[in-house]
This record gives C-alpha cells, structure tokens and sequence, in this order.
C-alpha cells in the first residue's frame, strides 16, 4: 500500500462554542479496492492523539460536508485527530445517488464487502504509519455509515469505540460479528429512511457481543439531527470517545 499527500490546509471549523482553527490534510491511501481518499482533521501538533475514523452516509461525504465537519471540530477540541474516510470510488458515488430501487440494493449488497475492506486497511496503514497507538481507534458511522462502521468494528480487533448514528446491523455480515467494542447508538424516533427500530435491534445484536452499549432516542427527530438534538449528539459522542480511547 502507498499513500500520497495531497495537500494540507487550515481550516476555521465552527463544530464547538468558539470556532478553532484545524490543521487539514488529504491523504490517499492505495489498496486492493483501489485508493481512498481520508481527510484527516487534527491540531498542528506532532503529539500522538486518539484517531475517529468518520465514515459518511449514502449520499458521499461532499453532500453533508459542513456537517461532518461540525462533528470533527468537537472531537479535535477534545484531543482527537478525526480522519473521513471517503470509501466510495467514483462509481460507487454515482450509483449510489443515482440508482434506484433493486439496483441500487443490489449494488450496495456486492460494494458492502469491499467497503469494510477498505476502510479495515485505512485503519491499518494509519496505525502503522500516522503515530497512532494500539487500542487507540474509534470508529464514527453515520447513515449507511453506521452499518458499515458496525461491520468494520466487528471484524477488525483494533477499534477500541464504535458509535452509530441512525444506523443499524449489517444483515449480510451479522454472523460474522462475534465481538464488539464498547457502542453508542444514536437515532430519533421520527427517522422515516433508517426506522428507529433499526436502533433497539441494534442495541440487542450488540448487548450480547460488547462490554457495553449505550441507546440514546431524540424524540421527534428525523434522518440527520437538527438544532439541541444535534449539539447533544456531538457532545455526547466527543464524551463517549473521552471515556474508551486513551487521551494523553
């Protein structure tokens, strides 16, 4: 696997109450899928910090970029370093967003497998070559991105935290899931695209297969969270990481 840096920037992110300035750089990392763009959100230090792999929905990373962002900008204020990992290839943003019906299913059920491979070796060159310490990796899914990072948590030993918002189990690989991390599961009762009944399955699957689970239910929320429902989720999940991966 080769990586190449693209370019590295300074952003002015306003996730927290006072906006800080964030250190951006674009990696692409080379693997059997093909290369994966990861853009890395961190504070221009060279000390090693807990790494949040943020993996994005259905409809790619550009499409809620601001939001994403958003949710960086709190984990980098708490001592993180946050990498987006943009899974899709070209290919897969444009079926993903353009197809409908049974052939977009049919596509994201041959895409899932190789999705998981990828990111698994973006985790894998990161803790190998970014300075990031075993038992360190925390794993963010949002949407689709929630099954797939249950997916990636479940079959890859070095993710030591897992939250997934509006989410749900991998169906094609929940046999395959025998362990999990320590999870939090976000998602509102009004979600009319992932059912809130997706979560309390999830919360049951993953019960039996981690050290623990969190629920967490915004009432009247919808797909993506808005306004009080959105800086709780940020808050929360910036405590949730606070407390399973090791800050120094």
């Amino acid at each position: 696997m080769r990586i190449a840096l693209i370019f590295s920037l300074l952003l002015c992110l306003s996730g927290t109450a006072a906006a800080a300035a964030i250190n951006v750089k674009v990696l692409e990392i080379s693997g059997r899928q093909g290369p994966v763009s990861v853009r890395c959100y961190g504070e221009a230090s060279s000390a090693k910090r807990p790494l949040v792999l943020l993996l994005h929905g259905q409809s790619g990373f550009v499409a809620f970029q601001s939001a994403y962002e958003s949710y960086a900008s709190t984990l980098v204020a708490q001592g993180n370093e946050v990498c987006a990992v943009l899974y899709y290839s070209a290919k897969d943003l444009k079926v993903m967003t353009k197809a409908k019906g049974e052939a977009k299913q049919a596509y994201y059920a041959e895409r899932f497998g190789p999705w998981v491979d990828s990111v698994g070796e973006v985790i894998n060159y990161l803790m190998s070559h970014e300075g990031v310490t075993a038992r360190q990796i925390g794993l963010l899914g949002f949407s689709q991105g929630g099954f797939l990072a249950i997916a990636v948590a479940g079959t890859n030993s070095k993710v030591a935290a897992l939250v997934a918002a509006y989410g749900g189990i991998p169906t094609q690989m929940k046999d395959r899931l025998a362990h999990l991390p320590p999870t939090l599961i976000l998602h509102g009762d009004a979600d009319n695209v992932v059912p809130v009944d997706e979560a309390y399955a999830a919360k049951s699957f993953v019960k039996t297969r981690a050290p623990s689970v969190e629920l967490r239910i915004y009432r009247g929320a919808k797909h993506g969270f808005r306004g009080a429902d959105e800086k709780d989720a940020r808050e929360r999940i910036a405590r949730f990481f606070g407390s399973h991966l090791a800050h120094r």
